[in-house]
C-alpha cells in the first residue's frame, strides 16, 4: 500500500493544504537554496588590507581634492554611524568609463577603510537629483545602479 493510501485510510486527504505540505514545501526549499547559491555563488571574499601609510593616504587626500577640483566629485562625506561614506558626483564622474569610476570610489574607499571590515561602503550620489548611483565595498565590489 503506498503512503497516500495508507494517509487516506487514517483520514488525511492528499488534496488542499497536506498535498502542499508533501509537495510544495520541498519545492520551495528547493528554489530558496537555488536562489541563495546565485547570489552568494562562492565563499566570502578575504579581507584585504589596505597601505595606510602616511604618504599613500596624502596621495589619496590629493586624488581626492584634483576629483573635486576637475568636476568629479562635489564633495565627500566622511564615514557616518552605519560606517559608510558618501560620495556627492558631478557631471565629470558620468564621462569616466566604468573602470575609471570604479578606480575612483574605491580609492575614497581606500582612504577612509583599512579594507578589513566588509561591511563598510562608499556610497555614491547624484548631486542634482539626490538618487543614489553606485556603491563599493569590498564584499560585492563596485555597483552601478
Amino acid at each position: 500500500m503506498d503512503t497516500a493510501n495508507k494517509l487516506q485510510k487514517v483520514g488525511v486527504a492528499m488534496t488542499g493544504c497536506g498535498c502542499w505540505m508533501f509537495t510544495g514545501f520541498p519545492v520551495l526549499i528547493i528554489l530558496g537554496v537555488i536562489a541563495w547559491q546565485s547570489v552568494f555563488p562562492g565563499p566570502p571574499p578575504t579581507p584585504t588590507v589596505q597601505d595606510k601609510s602616511p604618504a599613500m593616504q596624502a596621495k589619496r587626500m590629493e586624488l581626492i581634492g584634483e576629483a573635486i577640483k576637475l568636476g568629479v566629485f562635489q564633495k565627500v562625506e566622511p564615514v557616518n554611524e552605519w560606517h559608510d561614506v558618501k560620495v556627492w558626483v558631478e557631471p565629470g564622474f558620468y564621462v569616466l568609463d566604468f573602470e575609471g569610476k570604479k578606480g575612483v570610489i574605491r580609492m575614497v574607499y581606500c582612504y577612509f577603510f583599512d579594507g578589513t571590515d566588509l561591511l563598510s561602503s562608499v556610497d555614491v550620489y547624484d548631486r542634482f537629483s539626490g538618487k543614489k548611483v553606485a556603491s563599493y565595498s569590498p564584499a560585492l565590489g563596485f555597483d552601478m545602479k
